[in-house]
């Protein structure tokens, strides 16, 4: 996965351009978002806690 940074250098995201999913880490709850062949998106969340 690829890091996505903003303009302070702060990681937003992660990205896995081959999966086409992007992740997010944001006070303990990972967000992933999937990206499905049809043209929909998966999301899942998960409690890192």
């Amino acid at each position: 996965m690829k890091n996505v940074k903003n303009s302070v250098g702060k990681t937003v995201c992660r990205v896995d351009n081959q999966g086409k999913i992007v992740e997010i880490l944001h006070k303990g709850v990972k967000t992933l978002i999937k990206f499905l062949p049809d043209g929909n998106a998966e999301i899942i969340n998960v409690n890192q806690k």
